[in-house]
């Protein structure tokens, strides 16, 4: 019987649905056959993950490019993924540089990319230690929009409402819930806002 899959391995399959076969996030998640099988906690952290890949990417691959001689070949899509997913979870989710190195290297050797395995390490490993610094200097709203929605953002609003629009579409929507009853109690509960619909923000 083969191991049951992982959050990472379940968030690489996403997303090459979404960047190769242009899948809808939703519509990947949706009908991957192994996201019902974790837990609801680690189906959460897979999503996250994704999300995050995809809401950071420009940024995430200027810094693969920078940690390169040469570009990855298109035929290495998978390794590109798994370095984008390392650092997310290395940059943008605080997860422990040891864990994000080591289940990436993972990762790599599970798929049957034996010889990218190095490769993955020594990125990885090199922006545990000079990856903070790397995307201080970045320009996040500009490396994250592409190119032909940018040029449309200014165009219509100037270059300060697409900037202030682009650094905005870096955060992540907040979870808003409505109850049936007794909103108060679970405002506490859960550590919420109340919004004037009654909704429960967190």
């Amino acid at each position: 019987m083969p191991p049951a899959p992982t959050a990472r391995q379940v968030a690489l399959d996403l997303l090459s649905a979404v960047l190769r076969r242009k899948r809808p996030l939703d519509d990947a998640i949706e009908d991957n056959p192994d996201m019902p099988v974790l837990s609801v906690r680690d189906r959460a952290f897979a999503r996250l993950l994704v999300a995050t890949v995809l809401r950071r990417l420009g940024q995430i691959d200027a810094l693969i490019a920078d940690c390169l001689n040469t570009p990855l070949a298109p035929r290495a899509a998978i390794v590109q993924d798994i370095l984008r997913l390392g650092i997310a979870q290395l940059m943008f989710l605080r997860t422990p540089p040891h864990a994000a190195v080591a289940t990436s290297v993972d990762l790599a050797h599970q798929r049957g990319l034996l010889s990218h395995k190095g490769l993955v390490n020594a990125v990885l490993r090199r922006l545990s230690v000079e990856g903070a610094d790397r995307v201080e200097r970045q320009d996040a709203a500009r490396l994250n929009t592409p190119d032909w929605l940018w040029r449309s953002w200014s165009g219509a609003y100037g270059d300060d409402m697409a900037r202030a629009i682009a650094t905005a579409h870096l955060k992540e929507a907040p979870l808003d819930l409505t109850v049936r009853a007794d909103e108060a109690a679970w405002c506490e509960k859960l550590q919420a806002t109340q919004l004037p619909t009654g909704s429960l923000r967190r």
